[in-house]
């Protein structure tokens, strides 16, 4: 069998346009892969913020904790390399979040991150955006999601 008919698009396709699919008696999906990436893009669209909060509540979980330690446990050398080559390919960026973690917790300082609010919404923010790099001290503070979307999308929502 070397050609199959969508039961979704009705298109005959090869059967390399078809994932496996046990279940099925042919061993292949019904759908070619096209219309599965179509119909699953479509069903996130429409749940976006269901999977969203499904998402949240299992990374907060206890399950997901335990499973972050015990791969930062097993992937340390890893975990290290990276951050090194982030610091090599980008050191001006390194640099200015070196500065700003010291001034942040430097015991003698008297600023600390809980005076500033998200510029954006104004809750307690976790970040400080940094739109120039050469100018390491002059940050915006955000929240997590605020800084996630400007680096994104360039634009806030």
């Amino acid at each position: 069998m070397e050609r199959k008919i969508c039961s979704r698009c009705k298109k005959i396709l090869g059967v390399d346009n078809f994932s496996k699919d046990r279940g099925n008696r042919t061993g292949l999906s019904p759908w070619c892969k096209k219309c599965h990436y179509e119909y699953e893009k479509d069903y996130r669209k429409k749940r976006r913020i269901e999977i969203r909060n499904k998402d949240r509540k299992y990374r907060s979980g206890e399950k997901s904790i335990k499973t972050r330690k015990i791969y930062v446990k097993t992937h340390q050398i890893e975990i290290k390399k990276r951050g090194k080559d982030y610091c090599q390919e980008n050191p001006e960026k390194a640099y200015a979040h070196r500065k700003i973690h010291y001034v942040f917790n430097n015991n003698k300082n008297t600023v600390q991150r809980s005076d500033f609010e998200c510029a954006i919404c104004g809750k307690q923010p976790v970040d400080f955006h940094h739109e120039n790099y050469d100018l390491w001290f002059v940050v915006i503070p955000l929240c997590k999601r605020h800084h996630m979307q400007i680096h994104k999308s360039g634009v806030v929502e």
